[in-house]
């Protein structure tokens, strides 16, 4: 894998750990502690040997509890040579088992308790919120215009974009810096509202705040880099007044519904002040007019004027124009000045007053101190406001922060730090942030940032010159989002897009684990497989679709997936299994969707959609559909005959399993015991037919096999006594018949016995 850092980066160990895959060498209060060389140790409090450490890779883990720890003494665990093993469900990545194992070429001993355990455990596993799983699913369908066949790689194409005609080359340039700004203006509303519907629908949970945080590194990932020009002191102010809202609304009710807000100890100090460095400029001058501050017109005119210069200078304060020209702002910052140096030649009545609004001016004349109360980002807005508005200076500026709050030593969100390394142009680090925080926002954003060129400045540390932070990223999104059942079409989507070299490996692998809950689901698999050209893939995904529906009793949709596969031998086996199961009941297995189809009377608005079936498909199920009228025809007595038949006929079938023969046969008992006026039902003919089918049967039983497995009569007599054992409760089924045989040995003798009597009366008719 190939390694990117920066030139201004003198060591290794300056490098993210998100590139080497590092195991987090900090120890936040867990009882499992992590060495300097990846291996694991234990705290001092535990009660085992602090030098014994487990050997483990330099990978990182996720951070298993466990309410009954498996090890209670790490030194006679080593000793004993037991090893601890864990294995994960395949079907929920997030559930898994830990056990002790000895080894295979140690002497067995006599086991632990610890050892006759499981211990399962479950780890965080990627969001699968309805809210989460559209939002980045729809992120990457905005994205496709960069992720296609890689292009974000040479988005910025400074190379190409040198040749032709300066106004094209500008025009090329804008427009691309264009599509940057959209998407990340998309990638930004997609997250907001993906934190609205989850406060929408009650989530507050880490997943929640987690989030919030994302949006607040974007807003300034976003003014630094993606956002307009004009735009830059309106985005920051949005930045750091989205992070923490202040001024307190509480407190500033409270002061606002005083008398006179203006002589509140704490509206200049703190309300207008929190304002101005703040750059919510129109609210404080709105809040001004509200503090009846123009009482001092009659009092202190002098003073009157000053702030009345003072909320002049607020509303004049242009976040578009100052961000692009300089000579606005200075003009501006010249009259801040010139107020702020009028303040000695004035004499105030009310000089605490006066005094705090002086405070005031020489905040936005650039003279200003720093407040215990102020965070460092609203330090740093304020000297990006007011002593030069440029990102020339934000370096600058930012000494200025880290030396007054002693950063990044204070600071302990991952928010912050991923700003602040934004703030330091270190982009690697914090991709480190973003991607602790979330897989798929970091992914995209590292596409934004080397489409837009940030990491031109680094270096490949490899002989793979063609690797990218982004594609390691993009990477791990894939496999993230294969693993998880509702974000795997946006898996496999990206493995496309992106056309990277394992593409149809990863989706033979990960497509046939995706559960098709809808036809539009299903459909969408086929057209994957039809377009990368894999045919293989597209029957096995029928196959296991097909089961799954089966699982589900839905028998006709599992039936034409089978079919669709190609896979002949599954359909017939099914097919016979329905035919096995409506033998052992008596009568159709009742599913009414199978039964519409196969029926030849019902109303064309009732044939289930109109479904075709396959020739397989027909050819395979028409052997139960023949036995669904048989028992039709016998069950309703209106055309007994027809049903003889067609059970004559099913009896004839080449290909019938002669398992099945002896139940078939069974349905003759009733005709041949019954003393009622259809003893005189078969005509010697059809004796003589039964009686082939029966010899036929009995030759089978002398050539039949040993081996139960594949004894068609050993099964046939399973079979027999699984239907004589069932539920029947239908009058005329052929199970109610007096003096029941009891085995298929039984029953061949008794229908012999019949037939013989029953021909004996038909040449007593003749005569």
């Amino acid at each position: 894998m190939s390694v990117l850092t920066s030139k201004r980066i003198d060591t290794l160990e300056d490098i993210p750990s998100i590139i080497f895959n590092d195991v987090d060498h900090s120890n936040n209060g867990n009882k499992s502690a992590t060495t300097s060389n990846g291996q694991h140790a234990y705290d001092e409090d535990d009660e085992v040997n602090a030098d014994s450490d487990l050997d483990m890779k330099s990978e990182a883990f996720p951070i298993i509890t466990i309410d009954d720890p498996p090890i209670s003494n790490v030194q006679q665990f080593q000793e004993l040579r037991r090893s601890l093993k864990i294995t994960l469900n395949p079907l929920q990545g997030g559930e898994g088992m830990l056990f002790i194992s000895q080894g295979d070429e140690e002497v067995h001993l006599a086991p632990f308790e610890e050892e006759t355990k499981l211990y399962p455990f479950t780890v965080e596993t990627v969001d699968d919120s309805k809210s989460y799983v559209q939002y980045v699913s729809q992120t990457y369908e905005q994205f496709k215009i960069i992720l296609k066949d890689n292009q974000f790689k040479s988005f910025d194409g400074d190379d190409d974009l040198d040749i032709g005609l300066e106004n094209t080359i500008t025009e090329n340039k804008k427009q691309r810096r264009l599509v940057l700004q959209r998407l990340f203006e998309c990638l930004s509303k997609n997250l907001n509202d993906l934190v609205l519907n989850q406060l929408k629908s009650g989530m507050h949970d880490s997943d929640t705040y987690k989030y919030n945080e994302l949006l607040d590194i974007l807003n300034l990932l976003n003014a630094l880099e993606f956002g307009d020009s004009t735009q830059t002191i309106t985005l920051l102010i949005m930045w750091v007044n989205r992070a923490q809202v202040e001024p307190d609304e509480v407190l500033v009710e409270n002061i606002m519904n005083e008398e006179k807000p203006y002589e509140h100890p704490l509206f200049w100090s703190y309300l207008i002040s929190k304002l101005v460095k703040r750059g919510l400029f129109q609210v404080a001058v709105d809040v001004l007019n509200e503090s009846k501050y123009q009482e001092l017109q009659e009092i202190d005119g002098k003073l009157f004027l000053f702030i009345q210069d003072f909320q002049t200078l607020l509303s004049n304060y242009d976040t578009v124009g100052f961000a692009t020209s300089s000579k606005s702002f200075l003009q501006w910052k010249q009259a801040a000045c010139q107020l702020r140096d009028s303040y000695s030649d004035v004499d105030f009545k009310r000089l605490g007053t006066s005094a705090q609004v002086f405070e005031l001016v020489s905040l936005i004349s650039g003279n200003h101190s720093i407040d215990p109360s102020d965070s460092w980002y609203e330090v740093l807005l304020v000297n990006y406001m007011y002593s030069f508005p440029s990102k020339e200076f934000i370096l600058e500026y930012m000494a200025i922060v880290s030396q007054n709050f002693n950063l990044p030593g204070q600071i302990e969100t991952v928010w912050e730090l991923a700003c602040l390394d934004l703030l330091e142009k270190n982009y690697l680090r914090m991709l480190t942030r973003l991607e602790m925080l979330d897989t798929a926002t970091s992914a995209f954003v590292s596409v934004l940032c080397e489409a837009q060129g940030l990491f031109k400045e680094y270096i490949t540390l490899s002989d793979d010159d063609s690797f990218l932070i982004s594609e390691y990223l993009l990477r791990n999104l894939i496999y993230s989002c294969l693993s998880n059942n509702p974000l795997l079409p946006t898996g496999i989507g990206l493995t496309i897009t992106l056309n990277n070299e394992n593409c149809r490996e990863l989706v033979s692998e990960f497509l046939p684990r995706f559960e098709c809950l809808t036809n539009d689901d299903l459909e969408w698999c086929l057209s994957i497989c039809a377009n990368l050209k894999l045919p293989d893939l597209s029957a096995r995904i029928c196959k296991i679709q097909g089961q799954n529906l089966k699982d589900k009793g839905l028998l006709l949709e599992s039936l034409l997936l089978f079919s669709k596969s190609g896979d002949i031998p599954l359909v017939a086996n099914t097919c016979w299994l329905i035919f096995e199961n409506a033998l052992l009941l008596g009568h159709s297995i009742g599913d009414k969707l199978l039964d519409s189809v196969i029926s030849d009377q019902v109303n064309a608005e009732d044939r289930s959609d109109n479904v075709e079936l396959s020739p397989v498909l027909r050819q395979c199920i028409s052997p139960y559909a023949i036995l669904c009228r048989v028992y039709n025809y016998l069950s309703s007595g209106s055309n007994v005959r027809m049903g003889i038949s067609l059970l004559i006929k099913l009896l004839r079938f080449p290909f019938l399993p002669p398992k099945f023969q002896p139940l078939l046969l069974a349905q003759f008992l009733p005709f041949l015991t019954s003393n009622d006026s259809r003893k005189a039902f078969f005509n010697t003919q059809e004796l003589v037919i039964i009686i082939e089918l029966l010899n036929e049967y009995d030759s089978r039983l002398k050539h039949d096999v040993p081996d139960a497995r594949k004894s068609s009569v050993l099964q046939a007599d399973l079979l027999y006594q699984l239907a004589i054992s069932g539920d029947y409760n239908k009058a005329d089924d052929w199970r109610k018949t007096k003096r029941l045989p009891q085995t298929v040995s039984e029953l061949l003798i008794t229908l012999r016995k019949n037939i013989a009597i029953q021909l004996s009366y038909n040449f007593s008719q003749e005569k």
